[in-house]
């Protein structure tokens, strides 16, 4: 699909396709689009994906039509997640500059951090690239 999404061949590919096969594209985008290594590329080719099949979105069936909707739910899902590593980013920054400017250096040593464990919370979160 990457290589496809180079040569403007997505649009072609995506067009005319059986309700099984967009079933498993659709799977396949619900399954990948928060691994951070294909989020990225994934988010252009949903994008295609999305303006070909749209204008006969009510031809599609309803198992295609469920999966879009699931995949309209993680898409959310990574878009706040997304909003809440950019609000961190920009709280860290805001105390490293904040340290600088009292003339203080932060250092952290992460050999001593073998003793942490990461909450519940965290570990059932996904990581995303940001």
């Amino acid at each position: 699909m990457h290589e496809l999404l180079k040569r403007n061949g997505l649009v072609q590919a995506f067009s005319n396709r059986t309700q099984e096969s967009l079933a498993k594209l659709v799977t396949f985008f619900n399954k990948y689009v928060s691994d951070y290594r294909f989020t990225r590329n994934l988010l252009d080719i949903i994008d295609i994906f999305i303006r070909v099949v749209e204008p006969n979105f009510m031809l599609l069936s309803p198992k295609v039509q469920g999966l879009l909707a699931e995949l309209s739910r993680r898409l959310a899902v990574e878009e706040e997640l997304t909003r809440d590593f950019l609000k961190l980013d920009g709280q860290i920054e805001m105390i490293i500059n904040a340290s600088e400017l009292n003339g203080e250096q932060i250092t952290v040593d992460l050999t001593k951090a073998e003793n942490l464990k990461p909450s519940e919370n965290a570990m059932n979160s996904k990581a995303i690239e940001v």
